[in-house]
């Protein structure tokens, strides 16, 4: 755009001035000038420069000059800009900012307090000659919430129709209305300059719809096609459309399904309504499986049916160890070992003996000595004349836990785990007590709890922990005269029995071995 700017110079007499120097500046700076015009034989001057701004104006006519002052505010009660050269127009704003939204004009109306209904409106009219004016048209912006903060407005465009204002749109946020907008669900005005509302288009499509006939009377489902019967739209329902709904031309043979028969190996069918085919298994003969049989099998994406031979699966199954040749799985003649350990579980095991290189269990073993840890639970064993059963002499890791000979006795009494016991009247062990001869002698030690009546574990001879006891490695150990206690202190006393039971190989860690030697003391 460009600055247009235009005046007349005259003097008191209101006399133009002609041949004045009239030059353009920047506001509030005397040079450089920057354009330059002289007042023609009417006073007047004119600029027509091509950067906006704001500018001030030099009028020189011999020693006499007047400047006019650009002033970026000012303000008065009303503007009345009149223009009348031709092809140009009386007002423009400009605002120079350069942003990506600007406000150039501000249209505002003064209310003391704003109420819903209140209007600011732009007016457009035309004057006649005789100065008579004719609105033609306005723009109104209507306060609909004048809430703070929920503030709602429409705006609303109006024309002059056969001599009144009416609304030709309004726009809010109720949506829109106004003479150019049809709400008709028939469109019957069929008119090619209005707009028509979302739910006139709804509706006319509906009854469109609704109004087409069906190839077929009966209507059965929701998903419809509309398609053309010698050039007739219809609406029809998918699941109601048959071969004979088209004509031979579509390639089509014309007739329906008029019955289902089950052939071999399927048992149903039917000629009218819905039919079921199943697969009759009483068809089948019991066979033999050969070498080139199919098997009809699903892929694993549950999708893809497939025919597998015999010979395939015999392959898929034959794993370490085997061959499939022909459909046969067979031994690998080259396996030398199983190299996968299992568990039979139940059974009686038919083949001839098997040697001790494939025997993996350590306690079957019978040619070296057994390092191994653990129970064997049997009628019994033999042992070579060179044989022998090796007890290790290190004390068990946890406190209570023993190795050596162990017997199963009947508790007398409540036992525990480390209790010095005899064996009582009637068979029972209870606690040995070495100053009380009738509780003598003791014949081991309880590995495990008891009570009365129940069975106990008893070490005759082996290695005990029990953290607490508190002994020197070598201390010779004794029956106690605390009841099911032992002792590093050989009793003393009148009538104590003296028996010598063991000797502690840690504080916490004794070699027993019960004899039934004693001393008593007199």
């Amino acid at each position: 755009m460009t600055v247009d700017l235009s005046g007349t110079f005259s003097d008191d007499t209101n006399t133009a001035i002609l041949g004045a120097t009239v030059e353009l500046l920047a506001s509030g700076t005397s040079t450089p000038v920057l354009a330059t015009d002289t007042t023609d034989e009417n006073g007047e001057w004119d600029f027509n420069y091509a950067t906006p701004g704001l500018y001030d104006i030099r009028l020189t006519n011999g020693a006499d000059v007047i400047a006019i002052r650009a002033r970026d505010k000012f303000q008065v009660s009303k503007i009345q800009s009149v223009n009348s050269t031709a092809n140009q127009y009386a007002g423009e704003f400009t605002r120079t900012e350069d942003a990506a939204s600007v406000e150039v004009a501000l249209f505002e109306g003064n209310r003391a307090t704003p109420a819903a209904g209140d209007e600011i409106y732009t007016s457009f009219k035309l004057s006649d000659s005789a100065g008579n004016q004719d609105e033609f048209g306005r723009i109104t912006v209507i306060a609909t919430d004048e809430t703070s903060t929920t503030e709602d407005g429409d705006i609303e465009f109006e024309t002059l129709v056969a001599g009144s204002l009416a609304t030709a749109l309004k726009i809010g946020s109720a949506g829109i209305s106004g003479s150019v907008v049809k709400d008709e669900d028939d469109m019957v005005s069929d008119s090619a300059t209005h707009v028509a509302t979302q739910q006139s288009i709804k509706a006319y499509v509906d009854s469109y719809l609704s109004s087409l006939p069906d190839m077929i009377v009966a209507e059965v489902g929701t998903d419809e096609l509309i398609i053309l019967d010698a050039g007739v739209e219809k609406r029809k329902a998918i699941n109601e459309i048959s071969l004979s709904s088209f004509n031979d031309d579509l390639g089509y043979a014309s007739g329906d399904i008029t019955a289902v028969t089950a052939g071999t190996g399927l048992s149903g069918g039917g000629t009218a309504g819905a039919v079921t085919l199943d697969i009759d298994f009483s068809e089948f003969s019991d066979v033999t499986p050969a070498s080139g049989d199919k098997l009809a099998t699903l892929d694993s994406d549950n999708a893809t049916e497939q025919l597998t031979t015999i010979d395939s699966l015999a392959t898929l199954f034959a794993g370490t160890g085997l061959t499939a040749t022909s459909s046969v799985l067979a031994v690998d003649a080259s396996q030398t070992q199983i190299t996968a350990v299992g568990t039979i579980g139940t059974g009686t095991w038919q083949g001839t003996a098997i040697d001790s290189t494939y025997i993996a269990d350590a306690f079957i073993k019978n040619d070296a000595d057994d390092a191994s840890t653990g129970t064997i639970t049997a009628a019994g064993f033999t042992v070579s004349e060179d044989g022998k059963v090796d007890f290790s002499n290190t004390a068990p890791g946890t406190s209570g836990d023993a190795t050596g000979v162990i017997f199963s006795f009947t508790a007398g009494a409540t036992l525990a785990v480390g209790d010095v016991v005899y064996l009582g009247t009637g068979g029972k062990v209870l606690l040995a007590d070495a100053d009380a001869a009738t509780s003598m002698p003791a014949l081991g030690i309880c590995t495990s709890t008891g009570t009365d009546t129940n069975p106990v574990d008893v070490m005759v001879q082996g290695v005990m922990k029990l953290t607490g006891w508190s002994f020197t490695a070598g201390d010779d150990i004794f029956v106690s005269t605390t009841a099911g206690d032992v002792t590093a202190t050989a009793p003393s006393g009148t009538g104590d029995t003296v028996q010598k039971v063991g000797v502690a190989t840690a504080s916490d860690a004794v070699y027993f071995n019960f004899n039934t030697t004693e001393l008593v003391l007199a």
